[in-house]
């Protein structure tokens, strides 16, 4: 694994703190999370079309939670996996994407799903974008349309769920 082809800002992902941000910036550079994400993708090879949970993978690697998710989660995002919609001991088993084919749509998650945080952020750098483009050629009334349909969103976003 490189590191361009990683999807989180280069890593496999860090929570806001100083700490977690180096560790995750360190495990790329000392070839850590690739290793990891190689081991993941090895297992899964061998567990064939019945995959491995996420505890699975945890307890046959060693690893934490963090470590076993995210590890999961990076590859997910990458493409090279998918998970089942079928759960296994309350959680979703994840494939070697090699196998994609031997199951039907219906019975995939090809994409991982999108936290509330993820779609906010999304939102956000939709807005950036169309600010800087705006902030370019002039604010047309396509572009102060787009502007203000992505500023609804964000505020229907902040309204407290039920």
């Amino acid at each position: 694994m490189t590191q361009l082809d990683l999807p989180y800002n280069g890593t496999a992902g860090y929570v806001p703190m100083q700490a977690s941000r180096e560790r995750a910036h360190r495990e790329v550079k000392d070839g850590t999370l690739g290793k990891r994400l190689d081991a993941v993708l090895n297992l899964l090879e061998q567990r064939g079309i019945i995959g491995a949970t996420w505890q699975e993978v945890a307890n046959a690697l060693g690893l934490h939670h963090g470590q076993a998710s995210g590890a999961l989660s990076t590859l997910h995002r990458m493409g090279l996996v998918f998970s089942l919609r079928d759960k296994r001991n309350k959680c979703h088993p994840y494939v070697h994407g090699k196998l994609r084919n031997m199951f039907f749509v219906e019975q995939r998650n090809d994409s991982p799903s999108v936290t509330r945080s993820g779609m906010r952020r999304a939102l956000l750098d939709e807005l950036h974008s169309t600010c800087v483009i705006a902030s370019e050629i002039g604010f047309t009334p396509n572009l102060q349309e787009a502007i203000s349909m992505l500023v609804d969103r964000l505020a229907a976003d902040d309204r407290p769920r039920d």
